[in-house]
């Protein structure tokens, strides 16, 4: 009885999965590659370069080298071509902003519309930013879940209202685009207390 049991749930599976019609979604599926090259074209030729005009341009005047990384179009290209999955997909083509893009895996952050604009109880406009900052860092941990960052967010702003304007001056003026700008990041958290 098992195994009957076992073979026609195996068949509905089997029937299910050869009736299921097509998505014409690319960004739902698994893309095709000529559809793929075409979604990573627009986001790295245009939604990127948009959304981080004022990094491309602070990293222009730093005479920064972009190879590599998601700032110079023909990398991006590459890379998302060669390592972006639909989901990634999806949240490059929904990115509001510049701090959601990443130069390694996961490569793209979501972002709710209430981390954008949350509010910090206490009234300090400099926490909600720079706190979702820290969220966003925590997302470069191997294995980093959204609970993890929304943890992050959560207990950071716990601690800002105590920081020093300088303290949270710095912590905002740093963008974050790798994992060395949440060193950064740290640097001026840990000037605080020296």
């Amino acid at each position: 009885m098992k195994k009957f049991l076992f073979i026609f749930i195996l068949t509905g599976l089997i029937l299910n999965g050869c009736t299921k019609a097509p998505s014409n979604n690319p960004i739902n599926d698994e893309p095709q590659a000529a559809d793929k090259a075409t979604i990573c074209a627009s986001i790295c030729d245009h939604k990127i370069p948009i959304l981080c005009a004022d990094e491309l341009n602070d990293l222009s005047s730093l005479d920064a080298n972009l190879d590599g990384s998601l700032m110079d179009p023909a990398s991006c290209q590459l890379i998302c071509e060669s390592e972006w999955n639909e989901n990634t997909l999806g949240c490059a083509a929904d990115a509001e902003d510049c701090n959601q893009f990443m130069d390694q895996s996961p490569y793209c952050l979501e972002t709710d519309k209430e981390d954008l604009n949350m509010e910090n109880p206490e009234g300090d406009k400099y926490c909600s930013s720079a706190c979702k900052k820290y969220g966003d860092c925590v997302m470069y941990a191997d294995d980093a879940t959204q609970e993890d960052r929304q943890y992050a967010i959560e207990s950071c702003m716990e601690i800002c209202p105590s920081w020093s304007e300088d303290t949270k001056n710095c912590v905002n003026k740093n963008k974050i685009r790798n994992s060395m700008d949440c060193a950064n990041l740290s640097m001026c958290v840990l000037s605080k207390f020296n």
